[in-house]
């Protein structure tokens, strides 16, 4: 794809702000009343600290996205649906704060990093319901699934495992799990209804995203090719 090098600018920008929502809705709804939701099923999952390595590879499937979809145009549908669901999960987050006791760990290198995520996280708890970790691998996979047999079935696997890795963790319980992947479905969808409207002219992918900062490719409709 002759874009690569914008979308991975893009990616960059995307993870940034994504952050700063994530990070701000968590700070507030931390100082929230929580509930916690823990199920019978939830009790009854070991902690596995080695499945920390899986539920980070979480945060590279965007990446691996780029370099996979050689359509930009999914790209784009792809980054408005990961904003679709967050911000309507933040809106959850606020209105149903999660919270529960984290268990103690070892000190074994998987440990450590486990125990790392534990002390990043909010305290006494936020941003669990639903779990935007789950929702995202399940957007990346709808992102992906057309490109082969071989992509859909591999990020589907990734989605499934990211999702099992992140009760294993104790990073989410099984509500969460459950509504995360439910989220992205309908993220998915509502994102393909906007991004239709943003390319009604039929622009290239990377000028549907740069007409939305730039007022005068915006509203020019591209001259037909010859």
């Amino acid at each position: 794809m002759p874009e690569r090098a914008f979308y991975l600018k893009l990616l960059a920008a995307v993870y940034g702000a994504w952050l700063a929502i994530f990070e701000a809705v968590g700070r507030y709804a931390a100082t929230l009343d929580t509930v916690d939701l823990t199920t019978a099923l939830d009790r009854l999952i070991p902690v596995v600290p080695e499945a920390v390595w899986l539920y980070d590879f979480c945060f590279l499937l965007p990446l691996v996205a780029v370099f996979v979809v050689r359509d930009g145009h999914t790209l784009n549908r792809a980054v408005i649906a990961i904003f679709v669901s967050t911000i309507t999960a933040c809106a959850v987050y606020l209105l149903v704060p999660v919270a529960y006791p984290l268990p103690e760990l070892g000190t074994s290198l998987s440990d450590r990093l486990l125990a790392w995520h534990y002390r990043l996280d909010f305290r006494p708890g936020a941003n669990k319901l639903p779990s935007l970790h789950v929702a995202n691998s399940f957007l990346l996979w709808l992102t992906v699934r057309h490109v082969s047999k071989t992509t859909d079935r591999t990020f589907l696997a990734l989605a499934i495992g990211i999702s099992i890795s992140t009760l294993l963790v104790k990073q989410h319980i099984v509500p969460d799990v459950v509504l995360g992947a439910a989220w992205a479905f309908p993220s998915w969808w509502i994102a393909g209804i906007l991004y239709a409207r943003m390319n009604r002219h039929g622009r290239s992918s990377a000028d549907t995203v740069r007409a939305l900062w730039t007022p005068g490719l915006r509203f020019r409709t591209p001259e037909p090719l010859p």
